[in-house]
């Protein structure tokens, strides 16, 4: 009877073991089980984290690669991204409180490129503000300028046309030999051999701009061997010589004024053919002509 109650407790024990061993491999195959899916979900979630840091990191190389603007506060939050991405990459196993901490920091990354950005957007309206009011500024600049230069030619035209038209105007220029008899009188001639002097007379117009006051004219009479008549003195205009053969002082009031003026010569110096006669204002050459003796 013993053995009986013995064997049957024997059973029930095996029977207990038997359903414990059962229960205990469903647990552990459970558990294994749920922990691959929470190891192969934080796998996820780590790739995940990686991926959102390099979509930064890109986000970063462009608006670095695009604006000059606040480019070393762009670089060191683009490296503070990838040493992050260095640290999760480096990470064995992951767990829910690494995880968690990287994402805390992903966050606080994605608030600091909002607020960089940001920045840079309202720097780069502000620096198109200035750039669009620079341009109106220099194009008003180039306008003026042309107007100014136009003005300035305008005047520097008025200017040459007020000089040119204030100069005097030498008319009826004409040469001639001459005798001089012993009266005093005085016949003009076209022969050299009796030729005593030569005569030159001249015009000054009437010019109502021209500055009126003593005006000091040199007149040279050039022969035909090229040889200048006359006193041969000369006169000196800053690096310019001029040699002339007579000077006069004629008072211009801005009339008309008659001039003549009697020119000495010497017995070789005169002679047959064209002689030049030019009449200048100080330096200024106010006319030419010429003349002939047989």
């Amino acid at each position: 009877m013993t053995e009986e109650k013995n064997s049957k407790a024997l059973k029930i024990l095996t029977a207990v073991l038997t359903l414990g061993i059962i229960a205990l491999g469903i647990y552990t195959v459970s558990f294994y089980m749920e922990n691959q899916e929470k190891i192969s979900q934080l796998e996820t979630e780590k790739a995940g984290l990686e991926e959102d840091l390099n979509e930064l990191i890109v986000k970063y190389d462009d608006a670095i690669e695009t604006n000059d603007i606040m480019s070393k506060d762009l670089y060191e939050a683009k490296q503070r991204i990838v040493n992050l991405l260095d640290s999760i990459k480096g990470i064995d196993k992951a767990n829910y409180t690494v995880i968690s901490r990287f994402r805390s920091q992903i966050r606080q990354l994605e608030k600091e490129k909002e607020r960089l950005f940001k920045t840079v957007d309202s720097l780069s309206k502000q620096n198109i503000r200035l750039a669009n009011a620079v341009e109106t500024s220099q194009t008003e600049l180039r306008q003026r300028i042309v107007y100014s230069d136009s003005i300035a030619q305008q005047n520097a035209l008025l200017n040459e046309k007020i000089t040119e038209g204030a100069k005097l105007q030498l008319t009826r220029l004409t040469g001639e030999g001459v005798i001089i008899k012993k009266s005093g009188d005085i016949v003009n001639t076209q022969r050299h051999r009796r030729t005593d002097k030569i005569r030159t007379c001249f015009n000054i117009g009437k010019n109502l701009i021209a500055e009126p006051g003593d005006k000091m004219l040199y007149i040279q009479v050039i022969n035909p061997k090229n040889n200048l008549l006359g006193k041969n003195n000369s006169m000196k205009f800053g690096d310019k010589e001029l040699r002339y053969s007579e000077e006069t002082t004629v008072s211009y009031d801005n009339k008309d004024v008659d001039v003549c003026l009697l020119i000495d010569t010497l017995p070789n110096n005169v002679m047959s053919g064209i002689y030049t006669i030019n009449v200048f204002l100080d330096d200024m050459l106010l006319g030419s002509s010429s003349f002939d003796l047989k």
